[in-house]
């Protein structure tokens, strides 16, 4: 198994740079998806999820990085609409883990495991997953010039992979989990405070395809590394 995990990294890893070397812009892209990755592959990781779930999850992925960029130009119609309720979004999600670490810690000391249930909070794709993915295969559609077909395999790929990688070696730990969906819930909670100052400062009209350039995404990169390198702390 440790051969398997050591091996699988060191594919995805090679992927990735395959990728990033090609087109350096992609770099942004392939944080953002790696993101996504690590939220749900540490659930993976830490739940008492079966394989067979994990695999369902790790297909979803996959499956939904394919759909939305098939679907960009309906999306993109409603996206204005949707960043109205930014901010309900943050607070549900932000709810949710604090709810379910709560319980999976608490359950956890009294020698029941609900993680196989409450994981899934962390697991299966919030509002915020949709639109780093979202986000993703965008940029990709601009920077590439590939079939979106492929553009979908990319992204879903990535993530994925990552969540198989991190779910080769599991580490069945409930209250570990409890306190990732605790930090998180506490992450999602002070990232929904802070979004009415940035919409107040913005002095614009909000227009992804007016504002935002494929070279915004580089600035994933150092927010990425911050989440995994605080992430790894439980891993």
């Amino acid at each position: 198994m440790k051969l398997y995990k050591t091996t699988g990294a060191l594919i995805f890893t090679a992927v990735l740079l395959v990728i990033v070397v090609y087109t350096p812009l992609l770099m942004g892209i392939v944080a953002s998806s790696a993101i996504v990755a690590l939220k749900a592959g540490i659930g993976c990781r830490y739940s008492s999820l079966g394989r067979r779930v994990i695999y369902f999850l790790a297909l979803f992925y996959f499956s939904l990085a394919i759909a939305l960029v098939f679907l960009l130009e309906n999306i993109m119609g409603s996206l204005s609409g949707l960043l109205n309720y930014t901010i309900a979004f943050h607070l549900i999600v932000a709810s949710l883990l604090f709810l379910a670490g709560y319980m999976t810690i608490k359950k956890a000391s009294c020698g029941i495991d609900l993680s196989s249930k409450t994981s899934l909070a962390i697991a299966v794709p919030c509002p915020v997953c949709f639109a780093a993915i979202f986000i993703s295969c965008y940029f990709a559609l601009q920077i590439l010039e590939i079939p979106r077909l492929a553009i979908g395999a990319i992204v879903g790929a990535i993530i994925a992979l990552g969540i198989l990688i991190l779910s080769l070696e599991k580490k069945e730990n409930p209250e570990r989990l409890g306190k990732i969906m605790l930090l998180l819930g506490v992450y999602y909670f002070f990232a929904m405070l802070l979004i009415p100052a940035v919409i107040e400062g913005m002095s614009f009209k909000f227009s992804i395809a007016d504002f935002f350039s494929p070279y915004s995404l580089i600035l994933l990169i150092p927010i990425t590394l911050g989440a995994i390198r605080g992430a790894m702390r439980y891993v």
